[in-house]
C-alpha cells in the first residue's frame, strides 16, 4: 500500500501534499481501507462460537498479524491480553483495524472537499485584499494615464519632425 498523509507534515508544507497529491493514489488507498473494513464487518456477523470460520474469512496478512499479536501477548486498549476466542478476535479487529482504518479512510475521502475549501478560501475577499485591490486599481490608472501621455508626446514629436528627402 502507498503512503498515507501525515497531517503535521502536510501542515508544515502548507498542505501541498493534500492539495496536489495524485487522486488515483487516494482512490487506491480508500479501496484498500474499505476492503479491510468490509472484512471486519463480515467477521462481526459470525456467531460467537465460529472462531475457525472467522479465521478462514481473514486474509492471510491480517490472520498473520492476529497470530503475531497472540504470540507476543500484546495487550488490548483496556490492558487485558487478546485471547484466541471469537470475542478476542472481534476486539482485535475493532481496536487494531477499524479504529485505525476508518479515520484514515475518512481523511482520504475528505481531501477533495479540503482542496476545494482551501482553494475557495484563497479567493474570499478580506479587508487586506480590498486594500490591495484598491491600490492595484490606483496604480493601474496612473500607469494608463502616464502611458497615454507618453504616446501623445511621441505623436507630437513625430509630427514635428521634418521629413528629409534625398
Amino acid at each position: 500500500m502507498s503512503k498515507t498523509i501525515d497531517l503535521e507534515k502536510a501542515k508544515a508544507e502548507g498542505f501541498k501534499e493534500i492539495l496536489y497529491a495524485d487522486q488515483s493514489e487516494d482512490q487506491a488507498n480508500i479501496a484498500y481501507y474499505q476492503k479491510y473494513i468490509n472484512i471486519c464487518q463480515a467477521v462481526f456477523d459470525f456467531d460467537d462460537t465460529a472462531y475457525e470460520q472467522m479465521l478462514e474469512k481473514l486474509p492471510s496478512d491480517l490472520k498473520d498479524h492476529w497470530l503475531e499479536w497472540l504470540e507476543k501477548k500484546w495487550v488490548d486498549k483496556k490492558g487485558g491480553l487478546y485471547k484466541p476466542t471469537p470475542q478476542g478476535l472481534k476486539l482485535f479487529l475493532q481496536e487494531q483495524v477499524l479504529d485505525k482504518f476508518m479515520p484514515k479512510k475518512a481523511i482520504l475521502e475528505a481531501k477533495p472537499q479540503i482542496r476545494e475549501h482551501a482553494i475557495g478560501m484563497a479567493y474570499v475577499p478580506t479587508p487586506k485584499m480590498e486594500i490591495l485591490q484598491r491600490y492595484e486599481t490606483a496604480v493601474d490608472r496612473a500607469f494608463e494615464k502616464k502611458l497615454a501621455m507618453l504616446l501623445k508626446l511621441q505623436d507630437i514629436r513625430i509630427s514635428q519632425t521634418p521629413i528629409i528627402s534625398d
